[in-house]
This record gives C-alpha cells, sequence and structure tokens, in this order.
C-alpha cells in the first residue's frame, strides 16, 4: 500500500502502534529503470513508569533502558539489540548477561524507578570485554563552538573493584574522546569529561570523589557540558559532585563516523577493554546542558533525597557602599520544602534574613538596604536546611565609604518647637556643623559638630529661643 506523502528522500512515520506496519519498501526510479530498497520495522511498548516518562518529558535525543530479555543460553546474547527508545539509535550487545538470565542475580534496580525491569550486567566474562556499542554515531556536539549537551546514566558497581578509566558511557576512542563518564578519578572514582577541539585536544574533567566500588547501591550519574556557561559539571544522585571550567567557544574534539557511542566500556588498546564491572540502566543522552534543578528533579521524581548544597557557593567575601543595598546572590538545591536564614555573626548572630520554598530550587539570595557602615569586616552566616540535612557558608563583609562628595544643600523645616535639617541620603558621612553667636557678631569659626550628624542624613534639634542666633553648615569629612 502506497504512504501518502512518501515521496520525498526521507520519510517519517508517525504516531506509531505496536499494531502498525512492520514491513516498508522504497522504490526510485527513472526513465532508465528502478530500484527498491525494504526494510521491517519493529515497535517497542511505550514505558510507564516515573523515570521512563520524566525522562521523555525532558526530550533526550537518544535513551536506553537496557531491558532486553536474556537468551537464556548463556553465550553472552550475541547480536542482541540494544534499543534507543527514542531514535532508533540501537546498539549491539557483545558478551552480556541480561535480565532474566539463570543464574542472574536480582540487580535490585528500583522498582519505583522502573518497575518490573532489571538491568544489563558488564563486566561478567573474562574475555573478551562486554559492552553495548556501534551507538549512534551521528550523535555529536563538536559541530558547534559551543557545545551544551547532557549525559545521565544509573549505574551500580556491586561494591566490586573497579579498573581505572573504566567507562559507563564514551563517545570515540581513548585519548580521542568527545565525552566520557569513566572512573578515572583518584581512586576509581566517578568522572565527566570532554575533549578540546583545538590542539593539543585538552582534556577537560571534572572529578568527584564518588566511587562505584564503594557500595551496591544505584547511582543516578549525569554529566554536563555547558561551553556557554563556562563549565563542565559531574552530578551524582541529584547533587553537584565536581566542576570545573571549560573557555566559552572552545569547541569539542570531531570524532569520526566510526566512533561510535561505548556502555559499559572505554576502549584504548582493544575495544572495550576499560571495563565497567556492574549494572547499567536507563541511559540517556540530551541536546541542551540540564540545570541542578532539573536533575534534581529526576532524582527526586523516582524517591530519591537530596540534602541542600549551593550552587555555586557563595563567594567568601562580599562587598557594599555605605548605606547602599548589599546583594549576595545565592541558589540551592534539595529536596523540599528549604529553608534559609541569614546571620550576622559578629553581632551575636543577630538574624537579618529568612525564607523557605517548596520547590527544590532555592533563592537565598541576601538583598539588605542601607547597610551600615558598622558592619565593614563583619561575618554572616547562610544556614540552609531540609529533612535530610544543612549547608552553611560564612561570607565576609566590606563596607566601603561611597559618600557624594559634591556640595548640597541643608533642606530646613519647623514644627512643634523643633528644626528639622536633612540632606541627600548620599551625602550621609557628612558632618552638621553649628555655632551660636549674636547677630552683631555674626558667622565666626568657633564651629561644633552636630553629635550623631556624620551617621545620617537628617537631624532634629530643639529651638531655643534665649539664642541670638545659630548657623549650620555640611563639611565633609
Amino acid at each position: 500500500m502506497a504512504m501518502g506523502g512518501a515521496n520525498n528522500a526521507a520519510f517519517t512515520f508517525t504516531n506509531c502502534q505496536l499494531s502498525g506496519p512492520t514491513n516498508f519498501s522504497c522504490v526510485v526510479a527513472n526513465s532508465y529503470g528502478s530500484a527498491t530498497n525494504t526494510w521491517s520495522a519493529s515497535y517497542l511498548p511505550a514505558p510507564m513508569a516515573p523515570f521512563p516518562q520524566a525522562v521523555f518529558a525532558a526530550n533526550p535525543i537518544t535513551y536506553w533502558r537496557f531491558n532486553e530479555p536474556d537468551n537464556q543460553v548463556g553465550d553472552g546474547n550475541p547480536g542482541a539489540i540494544c534499543n534507543d527508545y527514542q531514535s532508533g539509535n540501537n546498539g549491539l550487545y557483545t558478551n552480556m548477561l541480561l535480565q532474566g538470565n539463570g543464574g542472574f542475580p536480582d540487580s535490585g534496580y528500583s522498582a519505583t524507578t522502573d518497575p518490573s525491569e532489571l538491568a544489563a550486567l558488564f563486566g561478567q566474562f573474562k574475555t573478551p570485554f562486554s559492552f553495548a556499542s556501534w551507538i549512534g554515531t551521528n550523535i555529536e556536539f563538536s559541530g558547534t563552538n559551543n557545545a551544551s549537551f547532557t549525559t545521565a546514566v544509573w549505574a551500580n558497581g556491586r561494591a566490586i573493584a573497579q579498573v581505572g578509566n573504566s567507562g559507563l558511557m564514551t563517545k570515540g576512542f581513548f585519548n580521542g574522546e568527545e565525552f566520557t563518564i569513566d572512573q578515572g578519578a583518584a581512586s576509581q572514582a566517578l568522572r565527566f569529561g570532554v575533549r578540546q577541539a583545538a590542539s593539543p585536544f585538552t582534556f577537560i574533567g571534572a572529578n568527584s570523589t564518588n566511587r562505584l566500588a564503594a557500595d551496591a547501591n544505584w547511582h543516578f550519574v549525569v554529566g554536563v557540558c555547558d561551553e556557554p556557561n563556562t563549565n563542565v559539571s559531574l552530578y551524582v544522585d541529584g547533587r553537584l559532585a565536581a566542576r570545573v571550567f571549560i573557555a566559552k567557544n572552545s569547541g569539542l574534539i570531531t570524532t569520526s563516523a566510526g566512533s561510535p557511542i561505548i556502555l559499559g566500556a572505554r576502549s584504548s588498546t582493544l575495544l572495550g577493554d576499560q571495563q565497567f564491572k556492574g549494572y547499567l540502566n536507563d541511559a540517556a543522552i540530551y541536546g541542551y546542558a540540564m540545570s541542578a534543578g532539573q536533575i534534581a528533579s529526576q532524582y527526586v521524581g523516582v524517591g530519591g533525597t537530596i540534602a541542600p548544597y549551593f550552587v555555586p557557593a557563595p563567594a567568601a567575601n562580599a562587598s557594599a557602599g555605605v548605606n547602599k543595598t548589599l546583594t549576595i546572590p545565592v541558589t540551592a538545591v534539595g529536596t523540599p520544602p528549604i529553608g534559609f536564614v541569614w546571620t550576622n555573626v559578629t553581632t551575636g548572630g543577630s538574624v537579618i534574613a529568612t525564607g523557605v520554598t517548596n520547590g527544590l530550587t532555592l533563592s537565598a539570595t541576601l538583598s539588605y538596604a542601607n547597610v551600615p557602615a558598622s558592619w565593614n569586616t563583619n561575618q554572616l552566616e547562610l544556614i540552609v536546611t531540609n529533612a535530610y540535612g544543612t549547608a552553611n557558608a560564612f561570607v565576609t563583609l566590606s563596607i566601603t565609604n561611597t559618600v557624594n562628595q559634591n556640595p548640597t544643600n541643608i533642606v530646613f523645616s519647623t514644627a512643634g518647637g523643633s528644626l528639622t535639617l536633612s540632606w541627600p541620603l548620599d551625602h550621609t558621612g557628612w558632618r552638621l556643623l553649628s555655632q551660636t553667636n549674636s547677630l552683631s557678631v555674626g558667622i565666626n569659626t568657633n564651629w561644633v559638630t552636630v553629635a550623631g550628624s556624620a551617621a545620617t542624613n537628617q537631624v532634629v534639634i530643639p529651638i531655643n529661643i534665649t539664642n541670638g542666633s545659630v548657623f549650620y553648615r555640611l563639611i565633609y569629612p
């Protein structure tokens, strides 16, 4: 049956159903003859579990669920397909144990995360190595000088020793990878890194202290390359675990069409020889840099909990002008509700600001108007708290004098036997001087500073009718 509108070089079949057509053919013809190409299609049921739904809602480029059945014969499932549920970037398993194999240990994968699904087990064959590969050679982020993308995978190291540099998800081959999530940090801790475009193709790696070998728990591992905002970041279990600087517009090394994505291993001299040993599940790649809040949302959405942390930590020092607004920008992330309190440690812990949110991202920015000169060198403390922990930071203040030194006028008014003298707020720091003389003497040299006038821009003075005359002036300083 001819498909309506299918007369272009590319054809897209939308609204796929499990009962949809499985065989397609394309006929190309001209006046000298024709050629026919035929292929078959299979349909995967759409996942309904919370985490897969969250992945699809975030619009991934590709998404491998690692939920294919084992062939039950113990031969490593040669030729088994690693299905991409998003865009058809399928791969092939090599020497793998998949779910349902006799003697296959229960992965313990969270029923909340992915109900009734197990995971793919890597590294159980001594040789050759096990991995899922020949995947997505068309997934490339080097085409722009400002790369922005996210890689994410659930991993369980089964509390066994890991090999240094062993990969979870890698694009390209050793020393030429465009990106990699591996265990290349100190003591085989998790790392996410990219390789810059210009020679010598510098590797930019965010090295954490989180080790998959430390326990047999599942961990949500996310790598983010965000060249527009000059950072490469690694998140583990919803928290920022490591971040390094990358230059804006530096670009990434171009991997060739023969450099596929490898899942479960990294390659040096042989394909997959830097072997991850453990389970992987729900791996995805996104064509944009996920925010800390988006990553936390996926993790918390399936029952994960996050103690609060700062993204990034507040600067250790802040400054403002006398009687200006002191602003210290701070963002925190964690399982809601999250609350914060700012205190002035130097003045005995007096509270100067508080707040709370029911969202994953908390703005704990301090904005304090008319900061006094007496706060110079004071230390402020920010405490952010939720049910799972507390984060705090200290900021030392530098309050500088930014007084307007241009001459100005004194404005006066009288009411109820009092004289009010005032001047512009930006002239706070000027001193009000007075002298009292008879009219016959007039202005003389006996000026006296009005007490407290240098700390304000207004004074109220009782009128004394016994004074012959009183003169006022402002001077600086």
